[in-house]
């Protein structure tokens, strides 16, 4: 029985299919990537949520994601960039354009206080924090708070906090103070002389009033009253400034207590590099950005705000307050965009900028403000030890998450734990095994004997005699008619509807073998028909037939035959027999069940495994240059293959080139893992008229290696001449070379991947190129060798058809003397025969004259002793003997 319904696991991948058609990129999505199957489809996201980013060091995130969504962005975009890579990538792309990329027409600012980013110094541009300050705000002392907020740092839960959150107040003042202050104009109404006021106070006046008046005055106190008689925001700083003079006044120590942990806090203004990009100055030009126009200009502006990672620590604060503005200035202006599209802000590598907890609030509602966050940070673990309760805001906030690249082992646990658990069936199967082995042996002997005698004598007559007489008359006749009527009338009719849907997926084929499916479904269906028929039908038909025969055979025989037979037959048999069987037998016997289980849909050592980075050594795998994890709310996960921005036809003329690395147009670009199909592997092998002429081929380039063509690919020699080298005549891969046994078995050189697709026409292109001199060479020695042959033959049958005559003559001449010789010896024997046979005769016939005398001599002497012989009997008898043994005796000669 299958599992209870309570039972089953849900988790499952998102069909292909569904993916491609409904997450196909369209301008205006946040880019994906590609389609893990079809690389052809591009794969976006549009909606105004945010984006989490969980990506391992090294994993290509700025090259297979940022660049690619920064360079085809339609809005503003404001990006933090710890390498100066984006703004020197893509400067001209957003901006003017140059001969690499086409511009987007929009202005350009490159906050650099480093000056890392290698761009054309007309980007280059300074921000003043306080310029996106509006005194007739009625949050306008919260705004300068917050800035404060991320200027200070402080580690929570020690004795240092407190004095830094009185430091931030005290900061806080300053700033606002210096934003509204009738005295603070121009290039004075900046933080570098809020850092100034909180270095020396009111010194110049102080000094002034001093020699005015002969007596020190407290540059400090002065500054206070300053601030007191500012009445922005109804009194509201003014009444602060009130509570410092009190404990100024109070507690003298306390105050310079507080005032010196400002100026530590601040002190990173002291840096030349910052000051650059907080003021105008000769370097930067009179370029200042107004963070207003990020959301108020109908093109968008672009902005970079460039801090090396060594620098983060000491500079977050300035780049995180850049980024406070932004989001002042777009919850300043209500509405959208005035371009229509929502700004992109990339903050890569967020942590560098250290905890923030205006960003972890900003999540929940500056997206309805216009902005759009991509949060990319390298480790989960990190993120959460960093905002720890608050950190829940990044997933909740995040309407889309990817993962990729090595997300520690945090990240890893994560996405097991939230893509869940998924249904599999285990197979059990069990055997049985028996044997049975049996052997027998029989002998048999047998012996007979027969005999039979017999005579056989045959004496036969037979004859016959026969007469046969026939005579007959036969006849017949038929007669058959049919007539009939058949008529008829049909109908069919029906109607079928139905609908099905279905999706059936596993993890990744670029993973390991399939291992698990899960599969759901609905079907209905519902038909209905009938049918009708009428028909009559009428026929008649019939048949007679009449005939006769007659006929009369007269037939007499007569013979006869006798015969007598006589047999003799004699026999003897011998048998011996022998025999062995063997018999063996052998069963199995098995049986499976089924286990249902729980398995994670993705495990934790799975994630690492299958979202692993590649670089371009690993190009020819079929999943490079990676996978990525999709996990949007409310859809099921999905992976895709994520897209280099210099290797992606999407991205052409849309980048300016690294300078860091040699640019290499996309068309002059190996092809890669999964771009290659099987007519680009060729197996190059020498030619058989080549192979039986004794020549062998070697490899130049070892296993794996680059080529490009006219470089030296494989060479080849024959056993009578020295090695010739060919050039290759494409560019690509050497992917495999060939043992000592199949290179002498088939002449196979080098399996190549070649960045062109190679088919029957181009392979037999590439042989004539490779191969046509030698072959020619081979067939014209061949040739040679033929009719050099040939006329060696000719020759040959000559002299055999010479010492053929010769022999035959010499044959018949020997055949005419043994001829001449065997009739003599014919003649020879004939004549020995003649005699002998003559002998043999004069010796019987002599033999019969003496039997004869001696008959009668017997009859003569038989007559002489008994009387009862008349002696004429006797005399006749002794006459015929004597005449007869004459003859005989005659007869001998």
């Amino acid at each position: 029985m299958g599992p209870s319904a309570d039972a089953l696991a849900t988790a499952r991948w998102a069909d292909p299919e569904f993916v491609a058609g409904r997450y196909e990129f369209k301008p205006g999505a946040f880019w994906l990537g590609r389609h893990p199957h079809l690389s052809e489809i591009p794969i976006g996201y549009l909606d105004d949520r945010h984006v989490l980013v969980c990506a391992g060091t090294r994993s290509g995130k700025g090259r297979s994601l940022i660049l690619n969504n920064l360079a085809i962005w339609p809005g503003s975009v404001v990006s933090y960039d710890p390498k100066g890579d984006l703004a020197t990538i893509l400067a001209p792309r957003r901006g003017r354009g140059n001969e690499y990329c086409e511009g987007m027409g929009q202005d350009v600012f490159v906050l650099d206080p480093k000056r890392v980013a290698e761009v054309d110094e007309t980007y280059r541009a300074y921000f003043n924090p306080l310029d996106a300050l509006d005194p007739e705000d009625e949050d306008f002392l919260i705004w300068c708070d917050r800035i404060a907020t991320v200027i200070v740092k402080k580690t929570e839960g020690t004795e240092s906090a407190h004095w830094a959150d009185k430091a931030k107040i005290f900061i806080s003042m300053l700033i606002a103070h210096v934003a509204s202050s009738k005295y603070y104009q121009g290039q004075d109404r900046s933080l570098l002389t809020v850092y100034r006021l909180c270095q020396e106070g009111l010194h110049d006046l102080a000094e002034k009033l001093r020699k005015e008046t002969g007596k020190a005055q407290d540059p400090f106190y002065m500054l206070l009253l300053e601030v007191e008689d500012n009445k922005v925001s109804k009194g509201g700083l003014s009444t602060l400034a009130r509570s410092f003079l009190i404990d100024k006044a109070d507690q003298p120590k306390l105050f310079n207590s507080v005032r010196n942990e400002a100026a530590m806090q601040l002190a990173f203004l002291k840096s030349q590099a910052i000051q650059r990009v907080l003021a105008p100055s000769g370097e930067e030009g009179p370029r200042p950005l107004d963070m207003d126009r990020v959301k108020t200009d109908p093109k968008g502006v672009s902005v970079f705000v460039v801090l090396p990672t060594e620098d983060s620590d000491e500079f977050s604060r300035w780049a995180n307050t850049v980024f406070l503005c932004l989001f002042a200035a777009a919850r300043h202006q209500r509405g959208q965009p005035a371009c229509g599209h929502q700004t992109l802000c990339v903050l890569d590598e967020f942590l560098d900028l250290g905890k923030n907890d205006y960003v972890a609030s900003a999540l929940r509602n500056i997206a309805g403000a216009g902005v759009k966050l991509v949060i990319v940070v390298q480790g989960l673990g990190e993120l959460n030890a960093l905002y720890k309760d608050s950190a829940d805001a990044f997933f909740t906030n995040s309407g889309l998450k990817l993962f990729f690249g090595d997300t520690g082992r945090d990240g890893a646990v994560f996405i097991e734990k939230t893509l869940g658990e998924t249904q599999i069936v285990m197979t059990v199967r069990s055997t049985s095994e028996s044997h049975s082995n049996q052997t027998s042996t029989s002998d048999s002997y047998a012996f007979g004997e027969s005999a039979s005698t017999g005579t056989s004598d045959t004496t036969g007559e037979n004859w016959q005699r026969s007469r046969s007489d026939t005579n007959g008359t036969q006849w017949s006749k038929t007669r058959g008619w049919s007539d009939g009527v058949n008529w008829g009338r049909s109908e069919n009719w029906g109607r079928s509807e139905g609908d099905s849907a279905g999706r059936n997926y596993g993890p990744h084929v670029f993973f390991q073998p399939l291992n698990r499916a899960t599969s759901y479904g609905t079907s209905s269906n519902h038909s209905s028909g009938g049918a009708s028929s009428r028909g009559w039908q009428m026929g008649r038909n019939g048949a007679s037939t009449r005939g006769g025969q007659r006929s009369t055979a007269y037939t007499s025989s007569t013979g006869g035959q006798s015969s007598t037979t006589h047999t003799s037959q004699s026999g003897q048999s011998r048998t011996w027999t022998q025999s062995s069987s063997t018999s063996e037998g052998y069963t199995v016997s098995g049986g499976t069940a089924e286990q249902y289980h729980k398995k994670p849909l993705l495990a934790a050592h799975e994630a690492q495994n299958y979202l692993r980075a590649f670089t371009d050594v690993d190009m020819d795998h079929p999943a490079y240059p990676g996978l990525m994890l999709v996990m949007i709310s409310g859809e099921l996960p999905f992976f895709l293959r994520r897209s280099n921005y210099d290797q992606d036809p999407y991205f052409v003329r849309c980048f300016s080139p690294d300078p860091a690395h040699t640019f290499i147009p996309i068309e002059q670009q190996p092809l890669l893992g999964h771009e290659y199909t099987e007519e680009h592997i060729w197996t190059i092998k020498l030619p058989k008229l080549m192979i039986e002429n004794g020549y062998e081929g070697a490899a130049s380039l070892r296993k794996h290696a680059r080529f490009t063509a006219a470089e030296d690919l494989f060479s080849y020699q024959s056993p009578s001449t020295h090695s010739q080298t060919v050039a290759a005549s494409m560019k690509g891969t050497v992917m495999d070379l060939p043992d000592e046994e199949e290179r002498t078995a088939n002449g196979s050189i080098m399996t190549i991947r070649a960045d062109i697709p190679i088919g029957e026409k181009e392979k037999a292109a590439f042989k004539r190129i490779f191969f046509e001199k030698t072959i020619a060479e081979i067939k014209s020695r061949l040739e040679e060798d033929r009719r050099r042959a040939e006329a060696d033959a000719a020759r040959k049958r000559k002299a055999d058809e010479e010492a053929r005559r010769a022999e035959e003559a010499k044959r018949k001449e020997r055949a005419e003397q043994q001829r001449r010789i065997d009739e003599a010896e014919r003649a020879r024997k004939q004549e020995r025969d003649q005699k002998r046979y003559r002998t043999a005769q004069a010796t019987v016939f002599t033999l019969f004259a003496l039997f004869a005398a001696a008959c009668g001599v017997f009859t003569l002497v038989l007559g002489l002793q008994d009387d009862s012989i008349p002696g004429w009997v006797t005399a006749v008898g002794v006459i015929i003997s004597a005449g007869l043994a004459w003859f005989l005796y005659e007869m001998r000669q």
